[in-house]
């Protein structure tokens, strides 16, 4: 992985991935997981835009590393709309200052979180998956809103999130 600040406001991120599979008789292709930028609109950075290859923000399960996830913690409906998690597109987050630790605190120590994805998000990806052409010529549009709530030594999560487009097989 190679991630930096190139300023205050300006993160970059970017994973290859050196052993994929295409199929079961391509093995160790090679292919970006993810490349994005994050660009921060206010000086604290509640306020951001990502745009890039990323994870699409959706979905509890898949916004958590796969090293954070056994493979039965993996929702099959889920996986099919997105089977890879990610998609070409620019995402809008935002969370205050406060959450955004909570949120980076949970994934540092290893517990299940779903790691900084905003406590709102709404975005346009191309809807294909990641690593895959465009076939309809239609953005795919995502929104999410999730409120982490720590009561005592345990934190809660709740969200409501939806999206929308069309695949093309």
């Amino acid at each position: 992985i190679f991630s930096g600040q190139i300023s205050k406001q300006v993160y970059f991120y970017v994973q290859p991935d050196f052993a994929s599979s295409v199929s079961s008789t391509s093995l160790n292709f090679t292919q970006l997981r993810d490349a994005y930028m994050d660009l921060g609109i206010d000086k604290e950075n509640e306020f951001r835009i990502r745009v890039g290859q990323s994870k699409v923000p959706f979905g509890f399960a898949n916004l958590q590393s796969s090293q954070n996830r056994l493979p039965l913690d993996r929702d099959d409906a889920l996986n099919s709309a997105f089977s890879n998690e990610r998609d070409m597109g620019a995402f809008f987050y935002w969370a205050p200052t406060k959450k955004r630790k909570l949120l980076a605190n949970l994934v540092k120590a290893g517990l299940k979180g779903s790691g900084d994805y905003g406590v709102f998000a709404f975005g346009v990806f191309n809807g294909q998956t990641a690593n895959k052409p465009d076939l309809n010529n239609e953005l795919h549009m995502v929104g999410r809103l999730s409120y982490p709530i720590e009561l005592g030594n345990q934190i809660m999560e709740a969200s409501v999130q939806g999206y929308t487009g069309k695949f093309v097989l």
